[in-house]
């Protein structure tokens, strides 16, 4: 494997791979998330940890378990939790489906993968698997999601804007009710490619509309997406 570091804003070190690199879309939805100190978040399919260590990078101090299936992934987030010195989040190698600490927590975050691929095909690589429902459809991480959650926990997940529909059929079906959304756009006028829910375990109806997130102006990424993707000026070789 072939680990590489990455400096985010206020100099906390995220390691990735080939495989598992930062992606706009888990950046975008650790923006979206609005945690306080005495949270205590799950995150189904934590890939290298982008999201608790972004978060954390921005100030969270609260508790925080990253699952993923995969090793590679799990092995990537310990590595940011050690360097970064994060006593309280912790990276464990398990399938979702398995996962049950009963209605422990108050958050749970999940970017699902929302590509179908044909697993018999040998030409599928890991990068492939990972982007495709294979590993995990939002349908598992919202039954997932149910079981972990207390009464009112929020469910913080992202999903292309064209599937909303989709979304929100799919974690209904599972006593959750979005109560906040936002769409992200490349530009202004264009239609949104990205959505991003906060849904609420047993909650009441009514949505909260965020304002549209824009990742570019006219002279290159707009200011609010430059610091949700900025990096820090630290240039740690250990």
């Amino acid at each position: 494997m072939n680990i590489k570091k990455e400096i985010l804003k206020n100099n906390t070190v995220v390691f990735t791979s080939d495989d598992y690199k930062i992606c706009w879309d888990s950046l975008l939805l650790a923006n979206f998330i609005k945690a306080n100190d005495k949270d205590i978040i799950l995150e189904l399919g934590t890939g290298c940890g982008i999201i608790p260590l972004w978060l954390s990078d921005r100030g969270y101090i609260g508790s925080f378990t990253g699952i993923d299936i995969i090793a590679e992934a799990v092995e990537l987030f310990q590595k940011g939790i050690e360097k970064n010195k994060i006593r309280q989040y912790r990276a464990v190698c398990c399938d979702m489906k398995n996962y049950t600490e009963s209605k422990k927590y108050s958050a749970v975050v999940s970017n699902p993968p929302y590509f179908d691929v044909n697993i018999n095909d040998t030409k599928i690589d890991n990068r492939s698997v990972i982007r495709s429902e294979v590993l995990g459809s939002l349908k598992e991480a919202s039954r997932t999601a149910s079981r972990n959650l207390v009464e009112g926990g929020r469910f913080y997940f992202c999903y292309p804007a064209a599937k909303t529909e989709t979304a929100v059929l799919t974690v209904n079906m599972f006593g959750f009710a979005i109560k906040r959304l936002q769409f992200v756009k490349n530009r202004m006028g264009e239609a949104p490619w990205l959505a991003i829910f906060e849904a609420r375990y047993r909650g009441g109806s009514g949505i909260e509309f965020e304002r549209d997130l824009v990742i570019y102006e006219s002279d290159g990424f707009s200011a609010e997406f430059k610091d949700i993707i900025a990096e820090g000026d630290c240039d740690d070789k250990r």
